[in-house]
């Protein structure tokens, strides 16, 4: 008998036995990896490479089929029948994991990457961040302003309306009313981390056009952005908003392309209106990025789109001043603009008018460091550029012959270049029409974001780059982790001696020596412990920022603020200060401090001597209790 279609004479082969139906993992598995051959990566696009698995397991799909009577068949009898044991379960999910792991390493790593971050958020006993105390001071005065045992309702008057920069303060009280402040204060954080990833993906996908179901492997530079300088700072509402910059970012390339749609117009307007609701320097960052687009790489598309985002800024700027504030109300009132312009030698009458304050070129310098390599002591930076740098040789050795020519591609990093110039030419600050400070600190965190997303996935297209990358991430990410855990190893002390500051009473803070000795000395960490008095504790702390400028939420009930000497200089400290107050907490000076704060630290100690009672003292830090005070408070 011959084959049908062979021709004469073939030989039939012998009849092979039935197959033995395949494991539900073998189908998974089976149908993920051609799942993934079929999304065509290539290395034009840099996708996620499949290991080819044995041609002995290359099966037809409609093979992986079991029909319900073979089941039925070789199905052993529920009286046979015995559950599998848990080891045979924990390996097929590890089969399940290492198959998708295989198929896209690139989401995998991604993924630990940011389980990672988040669990540095959930298991730092303190996090750094300079203003952070302050932030969570004000969230639990909201949160627990009515409670009677408190002091809160004799000393602060709470906001009459509601403005922008209040939005992650009544976050934390909202979520601290259900897990208590730490876990909503970590919550929120967590929400940034992913925020901020999602969002880099976002922009990294706008500026090179990745495939739909393809994540490029630069997609992982993102990683280094999440712990940036204005995290160390405690600049907690401005990172709220930085995930707005970076989608408004991402959007504003998109519109500005022959196929945008109608939803990405409404994602920017909507991106820029949240923008405006959580700090209005993001707003500003959207709208700078979308003018200089516009203007550097000129179209009716990319014109109209930055002018939705200005309409759209004006119009969210105009409801906030109909029904809330706005936190810039004062302009008229305190800019001068005639005696600035009469007292001015030419266009200086601006710097006069808006009280802006300019920093030189080394200081500027010092910022981008910090945001490139983190925020460290020099010699630290020494060594972690030392790390980037062979990163960096690395890739840029292994992705040799590799060039980006695509107009669209030199469109956005033409803007990201002009963005980062007026992140270098912008000030540090300005009072008018309200104090903001560290405006071209923040803004160097947002070019270098910029700076990253517009790095060529091509870099990567080797398996020597990608290990480099993945290395310097993991490398990042774990020296911060050190640093972080040393710093809340230095915050433990002053915590714990203000649980001990019982019963509650109005507390003075002396801090001559501000600076965490694992982060640069810009990043005064210490300075605002004790603020801890009253987000830990609910005690009152003459630290607490009472909206001495317009944006700030919560302020002092008329009368009741404390005759201090001056925050950030402790060196004026007056015996007459301590009248006030129940209790003292003071850090000591050391020798990597000014010759007058070390002198002004050993006057203090003296001073304290003859007025309170030492109550304890631990690693530079002692809590005094001021004698006959006990019941006037």
């Amino acid at each position: 008998m011959v084959a049908r279609g062979t021709g004469h004479g073939a030989n039939i082969p012998p009849e092979s036995p039935p197959k033995a139906p395949r494991q539900p993992t073998q189908i998974f598995s089976t149908q993920l990896d051609q799942a993934a051959v079929q999304r065509g990566c290539d290395e034009s696009t840099l996708c996620d490479e499949v290991a080819e698995r044995p041609s002995s397991e290359q099966v037809n799909p409609e093979s992986t089929v079991v029909s319900p009577s073979h089941v039925a068949q070789s199905s052993p009898s529920r009286a046979t029948q015995s559950s599998p044991s848990r080891a045979t379960g924990v390996r097929q999910l590890f089969s399940v994991a290492g198959t998708y792991v295989r198929a896209r390493p690139c989401a995998s790593i991604i993924l630990l990457l940011t389980t990672a971050h988040l669990a540095l958020v959930w298991m730092l006993p303190v996090l750094p961040g300079q203003d952070l105390p302050q932030h969570l001071a004000y969230a639990r005065i909201l949160l627990d302003y009515h409670r009677p045992e408190l002091s809160f309702q004799n000393y602060y008057d709470l906001p009459t309306a509601f403005q922008p920069y209040f939005v992650s303060h009544y976050l934390l009280a909202a979520f601290g009313r259900v897990v208590g402040l730490d876990a909503a204060l970590r919550l929120l954080l967590s929400g940034y981390v992913i925020a901020t990833l999602l969002a880099f993906q976002s922009l990294v996908a706008a500026i090179h056009r990745p495939r739909p179901v393809d994540l490029a492997w630069s997609t992982l530079l993102g990683s280094l952005i999440v712990w940036n300088p204005v995290l160390c700072m405690g600049f907690l509402e401005f990172l709220v908003a930085f995930p707005f910059i970076l989608w408004g970012a991402a959007l504003t390339i998109r519109c500005g392309d022959p196929g945008r749609t109608m939803r990405q117009i409404a994602l920017l307007i909507a991106c820029t209106a949240g923008a405006v609701s959580t700090h209005l320097v993001a707003a500003g960052c959207i709208l700078l990025f979308a003018l200089l687009h516009a203007t550097f790489n000129p179209s009716g598309r990319r014109w109209s789109t930055a002018l939705a985002a200005f309409a759209t800024s004006a119009g969210a700027f105009g409801l906030w001043m109909r029904f809330g504030q706005t936190g810039v109300s004062g302009f008229a009132a305190t800019a001068n603009w005639a005696d600035a312009f009469h007292d001015a030698q030419g266009f200086d009458f601006i710097t006069r008018a808006l009280r802006i304050q300019w920093y030189d070129p080394p200081t500027k310098l010092n910022y981008v460091l910090w945001t490139i390599l983190g925020p460290f002591r020099p010699a630290v930076l020494a060594g972690t550029s030392l790390v980037f740098g062979a990163a960096i040789w690395a890739i840029k050795r292994s992705a040799s012959g590799v060039a980006d020519s695509d107009v669209d591609l030199v469109a956005a990093r033409r803007t990201i270049l002009s963005f980062a110039v007026v992140c270098w030419l912008t000030p540090w600050g300005l009072s008018v029409p309200s104090e903001v400070t560290f405006l071209n600190f923040r803004m160097f965190t947002v070019a270098f974001a910029l700076g990253l997303a517009a790095v060529s996935p091509h870099w990567f297209r080797a398996a020597r780059g990608r290990i480099a990358l993945v290395l310097a991430c993991a490398f990042a990410l774990g020296h911060f982790a050190y640093r972080a855990a040393a710093f809340a190893g230095e915050a433990r002390p002053v915590i714990t001696l203000l649980r001990k500051a019982r019963p509650l009473g109005p507390m003075l803070p002396l801090v001559y020596h501000d600076k965490s000795a694992h982060f640069g000395k810009t990043f005064r960490l210490t300075h605002y412990l004790p603020m801890y008095y009253t987000s830990k504790e609910g005690g009152i702390n003459a630290q607490f920022w009472a909206r001495y400028t317009e944006h700030l939420p919560i302020g002092y009930r008329q009368g009741k603020a404390f005759r201090t000497p001056p925050d950030w200089h402790p060196a004026r400290f007056e015996p007459a200060h301590v009248a006030a107050f129940r209790y003292v907490v003071m850090q000591a000076a050391t020798d990597e401090d000014s010759t007058e704060n070390r002198e002004a630290a050993t006057r203090a100690e003296d001073t304290l001597g003859k007025l309170a009672d030492r109550v304890e003292c631990e690693s530079g830090w002692c809590l005094y209790r001021v004698r006959d005070n006990g019941d006037s408070h």
